[in-house]
């Protein structure tokens, strides 16, 4: 629930951003600046998602060592944890955006007539990506 909370509330400041670097002027420039954070806030581009899957997914793995410290007492490497699910989270976001992007086309990439990348290829690439960064995690684990 962390993370997607992190990353909604990221989406909503997006479009916040994106909105407060409209130019209501006659000239109607942009402030460009505002508008691509806005779009990375809101995962419109590649960087953008990444980011924002990544501390979404380090966010939510931070709750849940926390959770399990404060009532198992189990004894966890928050930073370690938090660092491999922020790489898988970013290379999840990776994913699906070129996902979408195949999806969308726009002539620029193979369009397949969906708008966006339908949850059923959207999950597994998840399940797939975020598995792979919890195996990272245990197979390469601490030295002590």
């Amino acid at each position: 629930m962390v993370g997607t909370g992190i990353v909604e509330g990221a989406g909503k400041l997006g479009g916040k951003v994106e909105g407060w670097a409209r130019s209501s002027g006659g000239h109607g420039a942009d402030w460009a600046p505002g508008k691509a954070l806005g779009e990375g806030l809101g995962g419109k581009n590649l960087p953008g998602r990444m980011a924002v899957e990544g501390v979404g997914s380090a966010g939510g793995q931070t709750a849940a060592d926390g959770a399990e410290i404060i009532i198992e007492g189990e004894d966890k490497d928050i930073l370690r944890d938090a660092a491999f699910s922020g790489a898988a989270g970013a290379a999840g976001g990776g994913a699906n955006h070129a996902g979408t992007k195949i999806n969308d086309g726009g002539g620029e990439h193979r369009a397949t007539g969906r708008e966006g990348l339908p949850g059923w290829q959207q999950i597994p690439a998840d399940g797939l990506t975020y598995g792979a960064g919890n195996a990272a995690n245990t197979e390469l684990g601490s030295s002590d």
